[in-house]
């Protein structure tokens, strides 16, 4: 018993020593058919999540600004009309389904974002995603409840008026979005150097890369 104690403690220092820490969360609040945060989100992604081991100390969430309404056919509202809720919600299907590859497909729509949802199934594909899976949870019960719950959490903020899309959080700190928040650019140095001086573990390659 005393050799598998000693076996746990050694381990647990070695993960402290390595840097075992909290992930930085970063929160994107954004509608899918916006060119703001289709361009925000594709220089996040080739300049963030693309950083040598940037994306491993980064818990990341999308939500979407929208509204429930029962008159629309999706039974929701968005300032550029009903194919951006079906965008939204396709995303927000992926981001159920495929915890590991999310943010791809994300990246992959907004890259096309003039041909959201149809550009849904091309995206899942390269992939190499179940489109047929991802369209009937767009489809169900499933997707009404992830997009109603998605705007709750929008909702949550306490912005009045709405917020603006994209607006981003690290950690609890808005760093893009309307004042007062910060206006960090994802295409520079500022948003990973941001990121990377919250973490308080080792730090990854990428964080100095630039």
């Amino acid at each position: 018993m005393k050799v598998v104690s000693t076996l746990v403690v050694s381990l647990a220092i070695i993960s402290i020593a390595f840097g075992a820490a909290p992930k930085v969360r970063v929160d994107f609040y954004v509608m899918s058919k916006c060119p703001d945060a289709a361009e925000y989100v594709t220089d996040f992604y080739e300049s963030v999540v693309l950083a040598t081991g940037v994306a491993d100390i980064m818990e990341m969430t999308m939500n979407y600004i929208a509204t429930v309404d029962p008159q629309q056919p999706s039974g929701f509202d968005s300032k550029h009309g009903q194919t951006e809720v079906w965008g939204d919600i396709y995303e927000l299907c992926v981001e159920n389904m495929y915890n590991e590859t999310w943010f791809d497909f994300s990246y992959c729509m907004y890259s096309n974002y003039d041909n959201i949802p149809t550009v849904s199934q091309n995206c899942a594909a390269s992939l190499g995603m179940n489109f047929a899976n991802v369209k009937q949870c767009v489809s169900s019960n499933l997707g009404k409840q992830l997009m109603t719950q998605s705007i709750n959490v929008t909702d949550s903020l306490g912005w009045n008026p709405r917020p603006g899309s994209p607006t981003v959080y690290a950690n609890n700190q808005c760093i893009y979005g309307y004042p007062p928040c910060q206006s960090l650019d994802p295409s520079s140095d500022a948003v990973v150097q941001f990121i990377c001086g919250l973490y308080t573990g080792t730090k990854p390659p990428g964080c100095s890369d630039k």
